[in-house]
This record gives structure tokens, C-alpha cells and sequence, in this order.
């Protein structure tokens, strides 16, 4: 067994004297190895099989997440928010910092060399990794932040009935017993699929009393509904009834009550004008709806024969089982911006002249070697007169100058490295031990001239 400490910083003195603490306590013994701080942290994980992490002061520490990423269980104080990322004695340990027992303990549970080590760490290292994977990754961040989304304000999803819940088309066929061919590539309406000496037949088939409340739901709807009211949608079933038919509209409330229950019954919106309804998508497989409003809704097309030579660019849904790519993809999509032509250099520079023609001409004020560029620039040349800093070299240098010195500064005068967000700089390269990863402000004077 070996112990790679990792992340010694020589930057204030106090992490110094620490240093040579550590290093005092070590006293040679060649099974321990002390590093620098190292920004190539994978060349530590692939040689560890377990993350010993015994700090007095985190949060929720982000090498605990990445050890267990990379299939480690964790050895680890129950301090601030650890306890939180993982569960004990599943993924790893999580142990009290004023006890080291069981810290040894642990380590001689998942540093055994027989064969029940072996199994006990790779059992622990393969939960941690699918643990991981489930809670922090950017995937499992964003589905969290989605069902808070949805717990707070959930999306109105109007899903129409006939066609898309219910397999109407289904229906019929089996009720028209294969009289004539149908062709539903011919319209919405179905009269107009069959041969056109057979269409008072088709439509007193469908006026029929009993022909809605028997038609079959759609594949997979009933599941996919349930699925999405339980995910935090708010669901509505907003469907048009045939006016011409006495049973339609009370058939479509035994349908829910049938397939649904009834709890679902008082989501139905029965109306000929789905624009007047409030939603944020519309599951409909209808090719045009028309109304009297502007739409608060986008149509989500559930493909069908009729509706596939659509000519808008529609976001379609050809199956209930691909509904949350569907949907989702909706709800997060942009609104699509028109594309605009990038404009040509010549139009750049005329634009150029005409702003530049309504400012004030300071070029009498200007020393003789900045006037040339200057009435350059007022010409439409795209560079004006040049500054001090001229060159890009010059330029990058002094910049690079002042970012050092400023390291310099806050990484000897903060208290806590947690209180600089840019101390990074100074020592992520790696300095030898003994060295200080940032110059110090008298070395800096000696360096740089300011």
C-alpha cells in the first residue's frame, strides 16, 4: 500500500511551515510520496484505487465528486455538506474528524490485499461511480433544475383526443370492414379518403351512436399521459367535437372516464377554437387550426398520413414513446432567428464613414505621427491612430506584467487562498518544492520596472 499526498503549496509561509510539518511526520518513509500542486490530477487517479480525504474545512468538495467519477470510493470527515454526496458504507466512508479509529479501520476494510479487499472496493467503486454519474454530473444537474422548473411553474400541455390520444383512424377501419380502400393520404376529414359514391356511408358511421366511446387509445398514450402528469405537467385534453353528431361530445367524456378515470374527466376542454385556449404546446395531428386568436401555444405535430406534406417547419412527434425528446426539445428551443447576411467589406466601411462623419474632427489636436492614421481611420480605414501600447507584443507584455504583480499582491497578503480567485496563476505550473509557485513583491521589484 502507498499514500499519495497530493497539493503542497509554497506560496505564503504558513503553508510552508505546514509543508515541512507534513514532511517532518513522514520522516522518509518510502511508502508515502508528497507532491506539488499539479494541474494533471489524472496521472494521481489512475494510480489510486481509494480517495483518503481527512480535511477539517469543505464544503462539498469537488475531489470527492471527481474520485468517485472515476470509480474510488471515498474515505472522507462528516463535515459542512460531504455527508450529503454520498451515503456511508455504500459508496464510501464518511467518518468523524476528532476519531481516528475508524479511519483506520476503513482503510484496512478497502486496502486488504485478498481477495475479499478486491471485492469489497471494486463492489464500493462501481456504486460511488453510478452514484456519481446520477447526482453530479451536468445531465443529472440540469433534470434536477428542471423538475424544480416544473414543480414551480409547470407547463400547460394541451393534447388533443382524436388522433393522438385516441386511434381514431383504427377505430374506423375496423368499423368500415374493409368495404372500400381508404386512402388517408387524401385529407383530414376521413368522408374524403373513401370513394366519393361512399362517403354518406362513411359519415353516418362515424355519427353513429357508440363509434366514439369504442375507438382504441393510441399506442403507448395512456402510459405516455401518466408519465407526464407525474413528471409535473399540467395536462389538458383539448379536443373539438363534431357538431353534427348528437353522442360525440358526451362519448369523448365516457372515453377519459373509460381510459383515464375520472379524475381526468375534469381536464377535458371541449371547444371548435383551440387558439382561445392558454398552453404552451399543442399535441394535435390536425395540418391547419384556424381561430380567433393569436396562439399561446406551439403545435407539436403528431404525425399522420394527412399532415405530412406540411409545408411550416414543424417540430413532429411520430410516436408517444419519443415524447419527452419531443417536448423538451420545445420547451428549451429558442426562438429561431431569421438568418441575416454578413455584411461585405465595402458595406463595413461605408457605414464606418458615415458614423465617423457625424463626430467631432480632433485631428489639429493630434501630435503630427498620430494624424496620418487618425484621418485614415475618418476616411473608413478600420484602425485608428495607434496608442502607446502599438504593438501586440508591447501590449501582451505589459498586460502580462500587471496580472503578475497583481498575483504577487493577494497571494502574500490574503489570509485564506480561498479568498483569491486568480491565485491559480501563480503556482499551477507546478514549482519545485522549496519554491514559491508566485514571486513575492520583492522579487517582482527586482523583475519588472514600473
Amino acid at each position: 500500500m502507498r499514500l499519495l499526498v497530493v497539493g503542497a503549496r509554497y506560496i505564503r509561509q504558513y503553508e510552508i511551515d505546514y509543508v515541512e510539518k507534513v514532511k517532518a511526520a513522514i520522516d522518509g518513509d518510502p511508502r508515502i510520496e508528497l507532491h506539488n500542486v499539479t494541474s494533471d490530477v489524472d496521472a494521481f487517479y489512475r494510480q489510486s484505487d481509494v480517495l483518503l480525504f481527512t480535511s477539517l474545512n469543505e464544503v462539498t468538495p469537488m475531489v470527492i465528486a471527481e474520485s468517485m467519477m472515476r470509480s474510488m470510493p471515498v474515505i472522507t470527515t462528516d463535515i459542512a455538506g460531504i455527508p450529503e454526496m454520498f451515503e456511508n458504507g455504500v459508496h464510501g466512508f464518511c467518518l468523524p474528524p476528532d476519531d481516528y479509529a475508524p479511519f483506520v479501520d476503513a482503510l484496512k476494510l478497502l486496502g486488504d490485499p485478498g481477495a475479499e479487499g478486491q471485492r469489497r472496493r471494486l463492489q464500493m467503486a462501481a456504486a460511488a461511480r453510478k452514484h456519481a454519474e446520477e447526482t453530479f454530473t451536468n445531465a443529472s444537474m440540469v433534470a434536477q433544475y428542471r423538475a424544480i422548473a416544473l414543480e414551480l411553474a409547470p407547463p400547460i400541455i394541451l393534447l388533443d383526443m382524436d388522433g393522438v390520444l385516441v386511434d381514431w383512424d383504427r377505430g374506423f377501419f375496423k368499423a368500415w370492414g374493409g368495404r372500400t380502400p381508404i386512402d388517408r393520404t387524401q385529407s383530414y376529414s376521413m368522408e374524403a379518403c373513401v370513394p366519393e359514391d361512399r362517403r354518406a356511408e362513411a359519415l353516418e358511421l362515424y355519427h353513429a351512436e357508440g363509434f366514439f366511446l369504442g375507438l382504441p387509445p393510441m399506442e403507448g398514450a395512456v402510459e405516455a399521459v401518466r408519465t407526464m402528469a407525474a413528471r409535473g405537467f399540467r395536462l389538458l385534453l383539448c379536443t373539438a367535437p363534431v357538431l353534427t353528431s348528437r353522442h360525440c361530445a358526451g362519448e369523448k367524456f365516457e372515453w377519459v372516464r373509460k381510459h383515464l378515470g375520472e379524475e381526468w374527466v375534469g381536464r377535458i376542454v371541449l371547444t371548435t377554437d383551440k387558439t382561445a385556449v392558454r398552453g404552451d404546446i399543442l399535441i394535435d395531428d390536425k395540418p391547419k387550426i384556424t381561430g380567433s386568436q393569436m396562439p399561446s401555444w406551439r403545435q407539436l405535430v403528431f404525425t399522420a398520413p394527412y399532415n405530412r406534406d406540411m409545408t411550416k417547419p414543424h417540430v413532429r412527434l411520430e410516436r408517444w414513446a419519443d415524447w419527452p425528446g419531443a417536448v423538451f426539445g420545445m420547451l428549451s428551443a429558442a426562438v429561431e432567428a431569421k438568418a441575416v447576411p454578413s455584411p461585405s467589406a465595402d458595406q463595413l466601411a461605408a457605414d464606418l464613414r458615415a458614423s465617423v462623419a457625424h463626430m467631432p474632427d480632433f485631428s489639429h489636436l493630434l501630435p503630427e505621427d498620430y494624424r496620418k492614421d487618425y484621418l485614415a481611420w475618418r476616411a473608413g480605414n478600420a484602425q485608428g491612430a495607434r496608442g502607446e501600447l502599438e504593438a501586440k507584443d508591447e501590449l501582451a507584455t505589459s498586460i502580462a506584467r500587471m496580472e503578475t504583480m497583481r498575483d504577487a499582491v493577494m497571494n502574500n497578503t490574503s489570509d485564506d487562498f480561498t479568498e483569491v480567485s486568480i491565485f491559480r496563476k501563480g503556482y499551477r505550473s507546478g514549482k519545485p518544492a522549496g519554491e514559491r509557485g508566485a514571486p513575492s513583491p520583492a522579487a517582482l521589484e527586482r523583475q519588472t520596472t514600473v
